[in-house]
């Protein structure tokens, strides 16, 4: 669905249903594919491109070199169908999710923390055949010094199938080892942060402070499948799934409640073929039975690679395609594209799209959960926190969309004029803005291949512009110009507006509006310091290099501000005049 002005100000009203989230991870371990699969569920570009588009690395590099050089933003639209039990009618939600896909290279960290503090919660991504890298360790702690909720998604398990090959059996062994992995590096921030907390505590009491040391409780901070924390996926293929999915899918097989099921789907669980009761490690009695999670899931997505893309059968593939109830074309199936195959088949199936967004929705909070806690943990470590208006403080806690204004700049992107929505003719359609995409695309290899031929013909000695010619009587050498004319290069400079990428945290902004900006060296103790005025010339919503212009931004969005050109440098903070806040860049 693609959103309109009137949608988006519906949908931004209601923060308890919006979503701001961030995905993190390592270099190359599919961040950018995911996010692909995540815009093709709403239309902006086809299934089939999903992966290969790359839609969200806008810039021309960004294409050439295969990496995501800087975080981009993208609202997304999903519905969900509650109910509150299986007889009852089920109620429409609908949801907004701010997405910022963000770096995964060391080179570029400054802009994962940029990502981080605009958002609410994380998609960790861990690629299962590398397993976790230095970059994962970066972005857990980034999201854990940030107070992100993450969920954990662990991709590429078709490269487990295809190039590593693994028997479903090893499959489960080496994804436990991967989940144990993320495990012990959040184990390693809990034990820092508890006895950096334990420090304190005890300074405290040298001093003659009366204070009670408060134990945390660590059984919400780790992952686990069972939790439905934990989403098994392959981006480039389209599907993922977590537990919950599929104890849905054999709640009427087996006879067992969804949520005993999601239970033991995930562990030393095992079915008993003789009295059908799941049993555990102990009832097993020296008899192998393989744990309920292999002979439900991975066997089922193992037969479905096996039967399509490994060893090809195609009146096998028929009858699976007809048990799993879904339709693909005669064509599809008899193409011997294997891998669109796979694609068409798994993302009918078990849609990445899907289970990311449900799971979002699930587990991450709303601005509204979140803001009760980060907002705390963000303001009370800057300086001369104490001094700060207590109504602004309580509005942006309580997300108050009513309340005192204050957003939080993290950075200032440059657009070029003509892209602004007030200079287009006419709003660009999904198909139009996939073919500009294929244009950078287009340009940067031509940039490449004009690089690589200069680079040979340097190696090879050869000169364009000049011809060595010896001298006939002392052995020296002249050069000799050659005398042609070239056509000179004109490189067009566009005009470009700087456009703040911000996060509202309380009251509203709205265009017209005039608000201070509070610089760098900004400190409550002199309110009259360091403070520039300015008024919001235009407001919009990010869509990756689109921009869709908006008349205002209630706390709990992620937005695009013009008018800062000049009054913000690099990062910093806007609130009400006359209010006294704390400067978020210090953060």
């Amino acid at each position: 669905m693609r959103l309109s002005p009137e949608d988006i100000s519906r949908l931004q009203n209601n923060p308890k249903d919006v979503r701001n989230i961030c995905i993190l991870a390592h270099v190359d371990h599919g961040k950018t594919s995911l996010s692909d699969s995540l815009l093709a569920s709403n239309g902006i570009i086809s299934q089939r491109m999903a992966g290969k588009a790359r839609y969200l690395d806008s810039r021309e590099d960004e294409q050439l070199r295969g990496i995501t050089m800087e975080s981009s933003a993208i609202s997304l639209y999903f519905r969900t169908l509650k109910r509150e039990n299986p007889e009852s009618e089920g109620v429409i939600k609908e949801h907004l999710i701010n997405l910022i896909d963000s770096p995964g290279h060391i080179d570029f960290s400054s802009e994962v923390s940029t990502a981080s503090r605009l958002c609410d919660g994380a998609i960790v991504l861990v690629d299962v055949v590398e397993g976790v890298c230095s970059q994962t360790v970066t972005v857990l702690r980034q999201a854990w010094v940030d107070k992100l909720k993450p969920i954990l998604v662990l991709n590429k398990i078709d490269r487990i199938i295809t190039e590593l090959q693994m028997s479903p059996g090893e499959a489960y062994t080496h994804l436990s080892k991967v989940i144990e992995q993320v495990n012990s590096v959040i184990g390693t921030f809990y034990v820092g942060e508890r006895m950096q907390d334990d420090l304190l505590w005890r300074e405290r009491k040298e001093k003659g402070e009366t204070a009670e040391f408060i134990e945390k409780d660590d059984q919400d901070i780790y992952f686990s499948p069972e939790k439905n924390n934990v989403i098994f996926a392959s981006a480039i293929d389209g599907w993922g799934f977590n537990i919950a999915q599929f104890s849905v899918i054999y709640e009427k097989k087996l006879g067992i409640h969804r949520e005993k099921l999601q239970k033991c789907l995930w562990g030393d669980f095992y079915l008993d073929p003789k009295t059908k009761k799941v049993i555990t490690s102990k009832g097993l009695k020296g008899r192998n039975l393989k744990p309920l999670f292999v002979s439900f899931v991975l066997d089922s997505i193992w037969r479905v690679y096996d039967v399509a893309l490994m060893n090809r059968d195609q009146e096998k593939l028929e009858k699976i395609v007809k048990s799993l109830n879904i339709k693909i074309l005669p064509r599809d199936m008899r193409s011997k594209d294997t891998k669109q195959l796979i694609n068409t088949i798994m993302g009918q199936w078990l849609p990445v799209s899907n289970s990311i967004l449900l799971t979002v929705i699930d587990k991450l909070p709303s601005p509204l959960e979140s803001q009760k806690q980060r907002i705390p943990h963000i303001l009370d470590p800057t300086p001369s926190s104490e001094l700060i208006d207590k109504q602004l403080k309580q509005d942006m806690i309580d997300c108050n969309q009513k309340g005192l204004t204050s957003a939080y700049v993290s950075k200032i992107i440059s657009v070029p004029e003509d892209e602004l929505p007030k200079n287009q003719r006419q709003i660009l359609t999904g198909d139009a803005l996939l073919e500009k995409s294929r244009e950078a695309r287009l340009r940067a290899s031509k940039a490449a291949e004009s690089a690589r031929k200069l680079e040979e013909s340097t190696q090879k000695g050869e000169t364009d512009d000049f011809a060595v010619v010896q001298s006939s009587n002392a052995g020296e050498f002249e050069w000799e110009f050659e005398e042609e004319e070239e056509e000179e290069d004109l490189i067009e400079v566009k005009n470009e507006v700087l456009i703040g990428f911000a996060r509202v945290y309380s009251g509203s902004i709205s265009v017209g509006q005039k608000l201070n900006v509070l610089e760098p060296r900004f400190d409550p103790k002199h309110p009259n310091k360091h403070t520039k005025k300015a008024t919001i010339s235009s407001l919009y919503l990010l869509m990756g290099r689109e921009l869709i212009a908006i008349e205002s931004a209630p706390a709990g969005s992620i937005v695009g501000i013009g008018g800062l050109e000049g009054k913000v440098l690099k990062s910093g903070t806007l609130v009400s005049p006359g209010v006294l806040g704390v400067n978020l860049a210090d953060w």
